[in-house]
């Protein structure tokens, strides 16, 4: 398992480090938003300021990605309900009851984003379909 430590021990400096950044995040769901927001999609690669300063980008990636993998593999092993849980719980901790911002994860590039590196087809195929059923269980809370 990646620890916070592991990704902390690539930097140093006042900055807020991205072991800190990912620990913070109460929810599964938004430490794979905050891992996903790291990775250029056209590059595939995680770019984080604070490792490309500290002159560890190479190291700090590898770890990144792990990271990426293992948080999109737990999301894989929740239950369809948990996932709705772990929606709504993001969504409650920013203050965030809207159902535009919802509708907005409903789509398909948003939802691919999401996804780490090197994920296979059917997980690919899994993620989309339980995401997109739970989005639209909450979307369904708004009527």
């Amino acid at each position: 398992m990646i620890t916070a430590h592991d990704l902390d021990s690539t930097s140093s400096g006042a900055q807020t480090k991205p072991g800190d950044a990912l620990e913070q995040e109460r929810t599964l769901f938004g430490k794979l938003v905050y891992l996903a927001s790291l990775r250029d999609s056209g590059t595939n690669h995680y770019h984080c300021e604070i490792l490309e300063e500290a002159g560890c980008q190479a190291r700090g990636e590898t770890l990144l990605r792990l990271a990426h993998r293992e948080v999109f593999g737990n999301w894989l092993s929740l239950s369809l309900s948990a996932q709705c849980a772990q929606l709504q719980c993001f969504l409650n901790l920013r203050s965030s009851q809207d159902a535009g911002l919802i509708r907005s994860w409903c789509h398909a590039e948003r939802i691919d984003a999401l996804c780490s590196p090197g994920t296979s087809s059917r997980e690919r195929a899994l993620f989309t379909s339980d995401l997109l059923l739970a989005l639209r269980s909450l979307l369904h809370d708004f009527r």
